[in-house]
């Protein structure tokens, strides 16, 4: 607990999470765990010689019970309205999801006579794309999603509901439109984004070349064919078809390297300051996507210690950012991705090192730079490993070759040591 005290604790608090999503506590349990926790803070006030010896056990006791109770608050109730099978709606979108090669997929807030529900749209790609600044109205098929027959399937019905969503709705008559004059900021920014999707759309490159584009320049992977998605699904690199903690650092070193040719030197501590605005508002612009703020999330808290001139620590860095997404959205914990991401750094961190060592010396920086990529690159693999065949059943033994000449092994490796090592020479 001395050691690593904020990474334990994060541990209870993620127990707490998967107790209470497990077991789902009714209200008349939650508020006295909330009355215990109450109390365990305030003993930590008091100066016992019993509170001292176990204030750690306490501590970690009450971020257990944090987080059954943050999860019970974020935890959602089946959406339980009998509709017809056909019920004119009237809705507005509110993401984009994946296409297929007959119809479109948004996220859409819905209303179906008095009742107001959350839905995934299905439309025909016959009909234009929706956008944000309208709302909708069509004839629709509603249905609830099924809980899969057998265990080892996709429990599509339990994803969706952990999003707060129990339908999904089937246009199959014409949508009529009308304009929008109530649009949030978010929405604004979502509208902006989709009009530069759009305007991709109009250049004169191949459609597979203007899908790779948007998916890596604008995290938009929705109109991605299958075939290609397959192909980077068998190599292991399906993660570089959308924005990812490997574009996250390689923008923040390109934003910092041209600062610092910028800004005078007694201003270069700005540099780091100014490219964590910029990556924030980059990721604003691309939609808050979940990849795209854990990375930005643990890149900030990187580097707050290195301003704060406190020696970064991977592990309290990595805790400290697990617990900002959590403390906000418990479900989190339950992403793939969360979970993958999350694992590797912690792979990275614990058998970079001892299989680096196993490696020749390494008396020049080419040779560091090879032995650490390939490292790097194994000790990730090695701690998702077990992760990938849970969730996926495969594992794509191209990937242990292809990821080794990855531009996210090599971008993030490079850009934390120039920003790092750039301001130690400021610093000294």
């Amino acid at each position: 607990m001395n050691k690593q005290p904020l990474l334990i604790l994060v541990i209870s608090f993620i127990l707490g999470i998967f107790f209470q999503d497990y077991f789902s506590w009714a209200d008349n349990f939650i508020y006295p765990i909330i009355g215990i926790c109450i109390l365990i803070l305030v003993s930590t006030f008091f100066r016992y010689y019993f509170l001292h010896i176990t204030k750690p056990y306490l501590l970690g006791l009450m971020f257990f019970g944090i987080g059954v109770v943050l999860h019970f608050f974020n935890s959602f109730s089946a959406q339980d309205i009998s509709f017809s099978k056909n019920e004119a709606i009237v809705f507005k979108i509110s993401k984009k999801l994946n296409s297929n090669d007959k119809k479109r997929k948004y996220e859409a807030f819905a209303q179906i006579g008095k009742e107001n529900i959350n839905t995934i749209l299905y439309i025909p790609k016959s009909e234009n794309e929706l956008d944000f600044k309208h709302y909708y109205k069509a004839e629709a098929y509603i249905s609830k999603p099924k809980t899969p027959q057998y265990d080892f399937q996709f429990d599509y019905a339990k994803y969706l509901k952990r999003k707060n969503i129990g339908y999904q709705c089937y246009i199959n008559g014409k949508i009529i439109t009308a304009e929008r004059n109530d649009l949030s900021r978010s929405e604004k920014l979502s509208q902006t984004r989709l009009q530069v999707l759009r305007n991709i759309d109009k250049t004169d490159m191949s459609s597979k070349s203007k899908e790779f584009l948007k998916g890596i320049i604008l995290a938009d992977r929705t109109e991605i064919d299958v075939q290609t998605v397959q192909d980077f699904n068998r190599s292991g690199l399906v993660h570089f078809l959308a924005i990812s903690g490997t574009h996250i650092v390689v923008i923040f070193g390109l934003f910092y390297f041209l600062l610092i040719k910028i800004l005078p030197l007694k201003l270069r501590k700005y540099a780091i300051i100014s490219s964590l605005v910029l990556i924030w508002l980059f990721t604003a612009f691309i939609g808050f996507g979940s990849s795209v703020v854990r990375s930005s999330i643990m890149l900030s808290v990187y580097f707050i210690y290195v301003l704060l001139q406190r020696k970064p620590d991977l592990l309290h860095s990595l805790a400290l950012s697990a617990f900002i997404i959590l403390i906000f959205d418990t479900q989190q914990i339950f992403d793939v991705g969360f979970q993958l991401s999350f694992l590797a750094v912690l792979g990275i961190f614990w058998l970079n090192q001892p299989i680096v060592s196993r490696f020749p010396i390494q008396d020049n920086w080419f040779k560091k730079l090879i032995f650490n990529t390939i490292s790097i690159s194994v000790a990730a693999q090695l701690a998702t490993l077990p992760l990938v065949l849970y969730y996926f059943h495969q594992f794509s033994f191209i990937s242990i070759i292809a990821n080794f000449f990855h531009c996210s092994v090599l971008g993030n490796y490079y850009c934390l040591f120039v920003c790092y090592d750039g301001f130690n020479r400021f610093q000294s």
